[in-house]
């Protein structure tokens, strides 16, 4: 039987842990890493009881705090707009094994949300 984490694509592990994970050095101690690798496992553990994407629990937990440092108070929309605007998990989801169409959902879903956001919150946030 697989692991949770072999059930994962390798290349999205590969991204997030080389390019994603490094960005939680700019939270403080309580949002850095330590807590996302504790969400992402938790996140996993629970999800393996369900019929759910595995890629997807592990991407928003992956991202989930990712905005933090810059406004604690709106780091959810924060981090929602980093996601949005990553091009190369956009490249990584939208190749074989991962092109979903429930992932591709989840991100037409997130777009929807943003529009109706305020144009202050709309501006630009990516690390790319």
């Amino acid at each position: 039987m697989k692991s949770l984490k072999e059930s994962i694509n390798p290349q999205l592990i590969e991204y997030i842990e080389n390019d994603i994970f490094p960005l939680y050095n700019r939270n403080e101690e309580a949002h850095g890493i330590n807590h996302i690798k504790t969400v992402i496992r938790r996140s996993l553990e629970i999800a393996k009881g369900y019929n759910v994407n595995l890629n997807i629990v592990y991407t928003i937990a992956a991202y989930h705090d990712i905005g933090h440092y810059i406004d604690s108070a709106k780091h959810e929309i924060i981090s929602a707009q980093i996601f949005m605007e990553d091009k190369k998990i956009k490249d990584i989801v939208n190749r074989p094994p991962i092109q979903d169409l429930s992932f591709i959902k989840m991100k037409d879903d997130l777009e929807e949300v943003m529009k109706k956001l305020p144009k202050k919150n709309q501006k630009k946030l990516s690390h790319n």
